[in-house]
């Protein structure tokens, strides 16, 4: 069978029409999977660089840590806090004369060898008592943080009254200060 130049031309021009066709549907739906990889792999690099700058701050994060575990008390283990904590608490609002009308506090968490207790508080005062008692719970160093604060006008002249909630931190050591601790990460609430 002889073939004419066009007609060669044609059978070439099909083959290559076919060839093209057979590699477009099987290279598409390997194309969607090749941008899933290539993405995911810059996602993996994101994440390598922000883990190598988390791996470099180590020793920044454990001095820190260290630094913040000196200013909270120590209790034995098996001890009753929570009415130590509430104690101190009314103490500071006495002290900052701000009036605590109730307190409730949370079950003691444990975060490794870090315990924490959560207190909410129902108060009445003046803005500047309020700002008194916040500053002397700030002042403790880390024993006290103020989770949450509600104020609002009690509708006396200057007079205010709102809701607070202080997260109380503390270890529970058995004997020696200098044991390590450990501290597990604490999730967003």
């Amino acid at each position: 069978m002889n073939l004419s130049t066009r007609e060669t031309v044609l059978v070439w021009a099909t083959l290559a029409v076919l060839l093209g066709c057979a590699t477009y549907f099987l290279a598409s739906s390997k194309l969607e999977e090749w941008r899933n990889i290539r993405t995911s792999r810059e996602t993996i690099e994101k994440d390598i660089v922000l883990n190598q700058r988390l791996i470099d701050q180590h020793g920044t994060w454990t001095e820190r840590l260290h630094a913040s575990l000196e200013h909270i008390q120590s209790y034995p283990p098996g001890e009753k806090v929570t009415p130590k904590l509430l104690e101190s608490i009314e103490q500071l609002a006495r002290t900052n004369k701000l009036r605590l009308e109730s307190l409730s506090p949370d079950d003691e968490k444990s975060l490794g060898d870090v315990y924490e207790v959560a207190i909410k508080c129902t108060w009445q005062g003046d803005l500047e008592a309020c700002v008194r008692f916040l500053y002397a719970l700030q002042s403790e160093g880390g024993k006290y943080k103020v989770r949450s604060l509600t104020v609002s006008p009690t509708g006396k002249s200057g007079a205010l009254k709102g809701i607070f909630v202080v997260d109380c931190a503390y270890t529970r050591s058995a004997g020696s200060p200098d044991a390590p601790l450990t501290v597990v990460p604490v999730t967003a609430r």
